[in-house]
């Protein structure tokens, strides 16, 4: 294994770029938008680089994408899993001239995408800098109205926004496809969605629409003008121009890592193309009878970074401080179906602000974190966040000490300057730590959310690390893998800390001190994330459960015989040991997903913690999954099966039973509940930058 290789952490190595898809069922919404306000766009978002290229837009569309890919195979890996997955994103046609060469060429940016897929907005997010974030959907519904010739709700899109409680889901999008206007009909209540009635206004938007035809058909004959000219042997190729970047944990608001890519798309085939609401549109409808709302937020302000221009805005609810709808009409959709070929793609700069007092090298200026498209990073400022309402779940697993010293060994060949070594074995195993945090409120410099209350689950194993030589050694948990129940938290986690973390669904069960359920146990807990069966079956990513927790009430109480894993001085409240937490931090390449862009190895302590162990008078029995895409039980050396303990859960559980599963009893558990805030302090120990 080269030094430059990507390690992976979990899971085997996927299916990799670049892709193939095919059979694309695409629907594109022309959105007319302010030229000004997308060249501010262009200038802030990608405009770190002015040595390297220039970017602006070519006219005053932003086009509206609905995309339905029904096979994602990679060219390299075709036996590899097949994927499907709905995306929406909003795209900007631009021009591109590269300072070095001189040439123009017609390319395209994505400043906000939602994938129904945490696989694919991971794999977007790390790989090409795609601001892919995950969203649900729903299709085809009929929009709410009294009216009998009520609208069909096209499609709706639910993604995560920040408010003062946290995280939460909320409406973003909507696309409906209007009735036509009722010209006899009487004694209805009219909705804020019904076509305006027949005022000076509404005249004078239909005396409009020949010009809006033919602004959107002059537009599509100067792009398509201009992909003739700039690259005529590849006409139907679009270059997908993104901003790749990482944030630095010190100094804050800076990116450890940031570049320009450049990705190529080329159409191999077009299997259908035709207009949406053809009728209408023949009519001289341009819109189709298609009606957008856009919920306006903080958190993805997308009508005004790119400067949408709508047919009117309102209020939400009544409420103070509601956020605003907008209704926008597009001009001339229309409807595709086609295949498309990803080629390599390019990394036309790079840099990054180096760590303060980090080990590695690394050299360069300051670069700040560009935070242009809304309040989501603003979770970046985690190195000193501050917690509320911790409570702690604490399971010690048994484990293969060969499967960690392959993880120790593999890190340790990254010359860090930091050894790591395996601590003395227990009865010849060494152990696993699944820590189930739940926490009530979260503050940072930046950023405050008092009523936050989240939840993260996270696998450790317990190593020594020693500084250099000469230096002591010191105990520490270096982290494999974890889970978020919010997909502000999964990122934050991911991109500050470094966590190899998953957004997941966490179900907690009955946990009453009655025995319930399956042969006298609880089902306490579930935690199910998009997961992949088997790679070469070529199998989709889909909600599969990781790990189950079940619980066996004891008759007394306190007669618990378990170690614990985390011991106390006293009885009462006491002070926590500060025990560092390591996470390796990883940036592939856009350019070889299989080698690194940046490392670091970054470290975490909890400080100020004081709190009590609690009994709940139960004992925990875990069931672990193992998939090809989140293989943990073999790489953290967890295979070994309690008999007994899979014996009377398997006798009641009859889901996933086709699945792999291994059944484990903790020898160690503790539960802490913290009695104050917890500030997290974390600092980067090594790091090395590469393109």
């Amino acid at each position: 294994m080269s030094r430059d290789d990507y390690l992976y952490d979990v899971g085997g190595e996927p299916s990799m770029p670049p892709f193939r898809f095919s059979g694309v069922g695409m629907r594109v919404f022309p959105l007319r938008a302010s030229y000004g306000r997308l060249q501010e766009l262009c200038d802030r978002l990608l405009g770190g680089f002015p040595d390297v290229a220039e970017i602006r837009p070519i006219d005053g569309f932003v086009e509206l994408l609905v995309l339905d890919y029904s096979s994602i195979t990679s060219v390299d890996q075709p036996a590899f899993a097949t994927y499907g997955q709905t995306e929406i994103f909003f795209m900007v046609p631009v021009m591109c001239k590269e300072r070095a060469t001189g040439k123009r060429r017609f390319a395209v940016i994505t400043p906000y995408i939602f994938v129904d897929s945490p696989v694919s907005a991971r794999l977007g997010r790390d790989l090409f800098g795609w601001p892919k974030e995950a969203a649900w959907y729903r299709r085809d519904e009929v929009a709410s109205s009294p009216s009998m010739g009520a609208a069909t709700q096209i499609l709706s899109m639910d993604t995560e926004m920040l408010c003062a409680t946290g995280p939460r889901t909320s409406r973003l999008l909507e696309i409906d496809d209007q009735p036509a206007r009722e010209y006899l009909a009487f004694g209805r209540k009219r909705t804020p969605d019904d076509p305006p009635p027949l005022d000076l206004a509404s005249v004078l938007r239909v005396l409009s629409r020949p010009w809006l035809i033919a602004d959107r058909c002059f537009a599509l004959w100067r792009r398509s003008l201009l992909d003739l000219v700039t690259q005529p042997t590849t006409p139907l190729e679009m270059r997908v121009i993104n901003l790749k970047q990482f944030p630095q944990l010190n100094p804050e608001g800076t990116a450890a890592y940031q570049a320009l890519t450049e990705t190529p798309l080329r159409t191999t085939r077009l299997n259908g193309f035709g207009l949406i609401g053809e009728q209408k549109q023949l009519l001289g409808d341009p819109s189709g009878g298609c009606l957008i709302r856009i919920y306006e937020d903080p958190t993805w302000p997308v009508v005004s970074k790119l400067g949408l221009k709508y047919t009117d805005a309102t209020p939400e609810s009544s409420e103070p401080g509601a956020r605003l709808v907008y209704r926008l009409r597009p001009v001339l959709p229309v409807w595709s179906n086609a295949d498309f070929d990803q080629l390599p793609s390019r990394i036309l700069a790079s840099r990054g602000t180096p760590a303060v007092g980090a080990a590695g090298g690394t050299t360069g200026t300051r670069v700040p974190f560009n935070s242009t498209l809304g309040s989501r990073s603003l979770l970046g400022a985690s190195r000193g966040t501050t917690l509320s309402g911790l409570e702690l779940q604490l399971f010690g697993l048994s484990a293969e000490a060969t499967a960690h010293q392959q993880i120790v060994d593999e890190l340790n060949g990254l010359d860090m300057g930091v050894s790591l070594a395996l601590p003395p074995l227990r009865n010849g195993q060494s152990m696993v730590v699944i820590a189930i945090a739940t926490f009530k409120g979260m503050r940072a410099d930046r950023l405050s959310l008092p009523d936050w209350h989240g939840t993260l689950v996270e696998l450790f194993f317990p190593v020594l690390v020693r500084g250099g030589a000469g230096e002591t050694t010191q105990p520490a948990l270096l982290s494999h893998a974890s889970f978020a129940n919010s997909n502000a938290l999964s990122n934050a986690m991911h991109e500050v800390l470094g966590s190899n973390c998953c957004l997941a669904k966490m179900r907690r069960g009955d946990t009453s001190n009655t025995a319930q359920g399956i042969d006298n146990r609880l089902h306490v807990f579930r935690l199910s994330a998009s997961a992949v069966r088997q790679f070469q079956l070529g199998e989709r990513a889909e909600v599969l459960p990781v790990i189950d927790v079940f619980g066996v009430p004891r008759e007394r109480k306190d007669s618990g015989a378990r170690e614990p894993v985390v011991t106390l001085m006293t009885d009462g409240i006491a002070d926590l040991p500060i025990l560092p937490l390591l996470r390796l931090k990883q940036v592939p390449s856009a350019e070889d997903s299989r080698k690194v862009s940046y490392q670091a190895l970054v470290k975490t302590e909890w400080r100020g913690a004081r709190g009590r162990t609690e009994d709940v008078g139960i004992d925990h029995e875990i069931r672990l999954f193992e998939y090809d895409s989140l293989n943990l039980v073999n790489r953290l050396g967890l295979q070994h099966n309690e008999p007994d303990v899979a014996r009377a859960l398997q006798e009641s559980t009859d889901d996933n039973r086709d699945q792999w599963q291994v059944y484990r009893r903790p020898f160690a558990e503790t539960r802490l509940v913290l009695e104050n805030d917890v500030t997290i302090a974390s600092e980067v120990l090594w790091e090395r930058r590469l393109r």
